[in-house]
């Protein structure tokens, strides 16, 4: 008799994702494309920072160099924080917006460099950097996550 139980529940297919098949929450909704924007933040800002090196600026340069490198180091944030927002809340059916993201990752790097200003006394070195750019990454981040579900209320989802 308990073999053919056994059997008779091998005949029916299993798919346990069916009974949850609902939409995510909002808070998962937003950790989700924070998470996103972080891991994008990180890769942008990282990618940036190793193709336009702002140690390699002049020294007689007052300051043209190293604001030039840093906004493009800038600009490859927003472009991998506002990525990583959409491309993992599409993954994960959270129904990011793409605009919302966007002004998050604008708005998220002003944030972050602020971050960065508050606190620049207290690092060096390697691990000064490191740091530097996980600070960084979570305002942004947060911050496009915060801008990506505003964009998606707006539109109604």
């Amino acid at each position: 008799m308990r073999r053919m139980a056994i059997l008779a529940l091998c005949a029916f297919p299993f798919s346990p994702g069916v009974a949850q098949e609902s939409a995510p929450s909002g808070t998962r909704r937003f950790a989700v494309e924070a998470a996103g924007g972080v891991l994008g933040s990180a890769v942008g800002a990282t990618v940036g920072l190793a193709a336009f090196r702002v140690d390699k600026c002049p020294v007689d340069d007052d300051v043209k160099c190293v604001l030039g490198r840093l906004s493009l180091t800038g600009a490859t944030s927003v472009v991998g924080a506002t990525l990583g927002v959409v491309l993992l809340g599409r993954a994960q059916d959270t129904e990011p917006s793409i605009g919302g993201a966007f002004i998050g990752s604008v708005a998220g790097a002003a944030a972050g460099a602020g971050v960065l200003s508050v606190t620049s006394g207290s690092r060096a070195g390697t691990s000064g950097h490191i740091t530097r750019v996980v600070l960084y990454s979570l305002a942004q981040g947060v911050v496009a996550a915060v801008g990506s579900r505003f964009g998606a209320r707006i539109a109604g989802r």
